[in-house]
C-alpha cells in the first residue's frame, strides 16, 4: 500500500496517473509528530522548504526545518508591531515577504523573511454593504447601495507574484484585493455577485498565473476567480465537507478538511481523495520534501508515503 500511495503523490506531481487516482478510498491514520502546539490554526511553506505555523493560543508565528525544529518565532500577545491577537493565517511563499492574518487586531501584518516587521494592513475599508450586513434594517431601500466605511476580520490570506495581497473578509464574506501600493483594488465574491458570491471563505491560494482558488466552507467547495475578480467555475461543490485549508503543490492543488485531504487539477478534476483518521480534526496541510505535512491544532505531523 505505502508504495501505491507513494506511485499517486509522484504522479499527481507529474502530471500522470489520472485514472488511478480515482479511487477515493486510501485512508491515512499514522504519521510521525514532529513538534507540538496549543491551538494551531495555519501551516505554509516558503520556495526554500521551510514550513510557517501559526499558534492562535501563544500569538506567535514560528518557522519550522523539514523536521519540525523551530529556526525562529515572531509574536506575543499585543496589538503592537510584532505582536498578534489569535493569527490564523500566513503566507510565506515567496521567501522574501512573510504575511499574517492578525484576526484579532482586524489587521494583517508584514514581515520580511527574516522576521522584521515591516507594515501593516488594517482591515478598513469603504464598501457598498446591504442592510442585513449593517445589522439593522432600514426604511430606505437605497441603503443598499451606500457607500461605508466598513471594517473586517481576516480569515485567510494569499499574495501573488507582483505582491499584491488578497484578504478574506469572514465578517462579510468576501475577498478584498490590495495593490503593492496598498489600495484596494477590487471585491471578489460580494453578495451581490449571484452564484459567485462567497458564504463562508476559509482559505485560499492563488496560483502563478493569477488564478485565485478559494476554499468555501459555506459552498463546500472551492471557488474560482481570474487575478480581476471574474467568477470562473467552481469545483468539488456540496461535495468538500469541513473545509480547513487549500494550497498548490506542482501544478496540482492540495484541498484540506477534517477528515480528508482531495487532490485536484487546477481544472477542477479530482484526481484522489484521502480519508484521514486522527484524533484530532486536520487544520491545514500542504506538500513538501516528499512528504505531506498535516496540522491538527496541537501537533505537526509528517507523513511519507
Amino acid at each position: 500500500m505505502k508504495k501505491n500511495i507513494l506511485f499517486l503523490f509522484w504522479g499527481f506531481l507529474c502530471g500522470g496517473l489520472p485514472a488511478v487516482a480515482q479511487k477515493p478510498d486510501t485512508t491515512i491514520s499514522r504519521a510521525t509528530v514532529l513538534t507540538t502546539f496549543r491551538d494551531a490554526r495555519a501551516l505554509a511553506t516558503d520556495n526554500k522548504g521551510n514550513l510557517f505555523v501559526t499558534d492562535a493560543a501563544k500569538n506567535l508565528l514560528f518557522r519550522l526545518n523539514a523536521d519540525g525544529k523551530v529556526l525562529a518565532q515572531v509574536g506575543g500577545t499585543g496589538r503592537g508591531d510584532y505582536q498578534f491577537d489569535s493569527p490564523v493565517d500566513v503566507d510565506p511563499t515567496n521567501g522574501l515577504d512573510i504575511y499574517v492574518a492578525d484576526f484579532g487586531n482586524r489587521r494583517v501584518q508584514h514581515f520580511s523573511a527574516e522576521f522584521r516587521y515591516l507594515e501593516t494592513f488594517p482591515l478598513v475599508f469603504e464598501t457598498h454593504t446591504p442592510r442585513q450586513i449593517a445589522g439593522f434594517f432600514s426604511p430606505n431601500a437605497d441603503y443598499d447601495n451606500k457607500l461605508i466605511l466598513s471594517e473586517g476580520t481576516p480569515v485567510a490570506l494569499t499574495v501573488d507574484a507582483a505582491k499584491e495581497l488578497f484578504v478574506a473578509d469572514q465578517e462579510h464574506a468576501f475577498v478584498a484585493k490590495w495593490d503593492a501600493q496598498k489600495r484596494v483594488q477590487r471585491f471578489f465574491g460580494r453578495y451581490d455577485a449571484g452564484d459567485a458570491a462567497l458564504l463562508d471563505p476559509v482559505s485560499m491560494v492563488v496560483a502563478p498565473n493569477g488564478t485565485l482558488f478559494i476554499a468555501d466552507r459555506g459552498r463546500r467547495g472551492v471557488m474560482v476567480f481570474d487575478a480581476f475578480g471574474t467568477f470562473l467555475r467552481s469545483f468539488g461543490s456540496e461535495q468538500l465537507t469541513k473545509l480547513r485549508g487549500i494550497a498548490l503543490f506542482g501544478d496540482r492543488i492540495l484541498v484540506t478538511g477534517e477528515q480528508n485531504l482531495w487532490v485536484y487539477q487546477p481544472d477542477g478534476k479530482q484526481l484522489f481523495n484521502y480519508a484521514l483518521k486522527f484524533s484530532e480534526p486536520i487544520v491545514d496541510a500542504v506538500y513538501a520534501h516528499r512528504a505531506v505535512y498535516l496540522l491538527t491544532p496541537t501537533k505537526l505531523m509528517r507523513f511519507r508515503p
